[in-house]
């Protein structure tokens, strides 16, 4: 790992341990999200196993139900709770002693898997206890809206961030980038949708600044406008389809500070967000496949000559330091991954979960994971991420151990805990020794 400027020092007792997880969609390949909690982790996901979701059998009809559960420092369930109006959810978010779920609504599903969206949003507030004390549904006009991300303030107030879908009867397809605010009892207070002239808009994470303010992230295709004093962002790709990523300011109102697109000729996505502890500088984590223009800082494309097996150039993860200003401070590309998913930091170190490609056969890729300090010093791959898993898709740092999610097939090895050796594809939990 990169060597620290100080701090605490995150050490899970032994060598970390590793779950499989049965998922509930039929491809057995979506890994739950997780929030950090006293003495292990909260996941929300589905299952097929009706004991997984905390029922004794699932109601007549139904395949796989939606939940939320507290795991331990072994990996067992300290309780299960189902969910039975969700559909998967996309985030379990701590809001003060209590925890948030938001999914698509969908009380009727026979089955739940990560493709089914709807109009109208699932959200409920858990206790630690595994009580739901809230329950809501958000009712939206779109045909689709689908928020991945989800950020609570301090005063309670919940924050959705994502994508809504329109089919004009006169028109194409509508993507436009949402945002929407609940207060603390999921009322839902507002919703903002901003255009784009081309077919993709969405915002992929979303977190509150000290000052109450909002900074977002994601991508776009073509002229996304956020209105206010800011000026429409044009996406800077060459071929028609490809994505530019995009940072945004808001206040808490909803209304737009600054915006900046950031990407370069190829595509670029935004993905994560991480907020510095006791601070507002910010993390961001994404993909790029060439250079990369990101608050006046810049990266040179990485060579690239198209031949018979891949026409277009490969994409590699990249982690930035930002100002709240929208300013860079570093930025680096790690050309041994593929995509960056995540980011986590304890404010000494900041881990970056994605996937890489593997030589043999390119749709499939291994687990990647990496470490950095703040300043930027790059660590080491993180344990021993081999075989031929899909992603890590969710990182938390709880119960002084870093918790990853992910999705495998074939097997993996993080070189800490079992591995998984199926030929099946499968649903991974793992809790590594978080040591820098």
């Amino acid at each position: 790992m990169g060597g620290s400027a100080g701090g605490a020092i995150y050490r899970a007792p032994g060598d970390g341990d590793t779950w499989q997880y049965t998922s509930g969609d039929p491809l057995n390949s979506t890994p739950p999200v997780l929030a950090p909690i006293d003495g292990g982790v909260v996941i929300a996901g589905s299952s097929a196993d009706p004991a997984t979701t905390g029922l004794t059998a699932f109601d007549n009809g139904i395949t796989s139900e939606a939940f939320i559960a507290r795991l331990g420092h072994d990996g067992k369930a300290k309780w299960s709770t189902p969910l039975k109006a969700a559909g998967f959810p996309w985030n379990v978010v701590p809001a003060a002693d209590d925890f948030i779920v938001v999914a698509p609504y969908m009380p009727d599903a026979a089955q739940v898997a990560p493709y089914y969206v709807t109009q109208d949003i699932f959200l409920a507030k858990v206790t630690p206890e595994g009580d739901v004390v809230m329950e809501k549904t958000l009712d939206f006009d779109h045909e689709e809206t689908i928020f991945y991300a989800t950020a609570v303030a301090p005063n309670g107030d919940i924050f959705l961030a994502g994508l809504a879908m329109d089919l004009p009867a006169d028109g194409p397809i509508e993507q436009k980038v949402i945002l929407a605010k609940c207060d603390g009892g999921g009322t839902l207070l507002w919703e903002k949708t901003f255009p784009n002239t081309g077919h993709q808009a969405y915002a992929n994470s979303i977190i509150v600044l000290p000052d109450g303010d909002l900074i977002a992230t994601g991508a776009f295709d073509a002229e996304l406008d956020f209105g206010g004093d800011t000026e429409p962002l044009k996406s800077s790709t060459t071929l028609e389809g490809l994505v530019s990523g995009f940072l945004v300011r808001f206040t808490a109102s909803g209304e737009p500070v600054w915006s900046e697109q950031f990407g370069g000729d190829e595509l670029t996505v935004g993905t994560s967000l991480a907020l510095m502890p006791g601070s507002d500088d910010f993390f961001l984590a994404g993909a790029v496949a060439m250079d990369l223009t990101l608050g006046g800082l810049s990266l040179p494309g990485v060579p690239f000559t198209p031949d018979d097996t891949q026409s277009f150039p490969p994409s590699h993860a990249f982690l930035a330091r930002m100002k709240a200003s929208g300013e860079g401070v570093w930025v680096d590309r790690q050309l041994d991954s593929e995509w960056g998913n995540v980011a986590v930091t304890d404010g000494t170190t900041v881990f970056l979960g994605g996937s890489v490609e593997t030589k043999e056969d390119a749709s499939d890729g291994a687990v990647y994971l990496t470490s950095y300090t703040t300043n930027g010093s790059h660590g080491s791959l993180y344990g021993a991420p081999s075989g031929d898993g899909v992603s890590s898709a969710a990182l938390v740092l709880s119960d002084d151990a870093l918790w990853v999610s992910g999705r495998y097939a074939g097997s993996i090895d993080f070189g800490a805990g079992t591995p998984f050796t199926s030929s099946d594809a499968g649903v991974f939990l793992v809790r590594l020794p978080a040591t820098h």
